[in-house]
């Protein structure tokens, strides 16, 4: 690479910094994404027309809503961070229980 090509590709990157730094402090404050709570996964369940929530849990990552529709009941899930909605279960490892190996004494 020439320096001049290494020079306008400098330029480039630093345009593209100066030009996205403005657009990053106008976030307002309140509006960052953050961990998914009842209330907003509530207010999330109404907007797409279930009002009548019959169990709202915290699983691991996951809120799981138990809802009726169409006669039946369904389970809607939302991940704590993304809040991104899934279809169908999720599976929920398991950590083995990690205890602490015996200090054996000296002979």
């Amino acid at each position: 690479m020439t320096r001049l090509a290494r020079i306008t590709a400098v330029a480039g990157l630093a345009a593209i910094c100066a030009a996205a730094a403005p657009a990053a402090a106008q976030t307002p404050v309140g509006e960052t994404p953050g961990l998914l709570t009842e209330p907003v996964v509530r207010v999330r369940l109404a907007k797409l027309g279930y009002t009548n929530v019959q169990r709202l849990v915290r699983n691991g990552d996951y809120w799981e809503a138990v809802v009726p529709k169409g006669g039946t009941t369904q389970t809607l899930r939302f991940h704590v961070l993304s809040n991104a909605r899934l279809d169908g279960p999720v599976a929920i490892p398991r950590r083995p229980l990690l205890l602490p190996r015996p200090i054996s004494s000296p002979g």
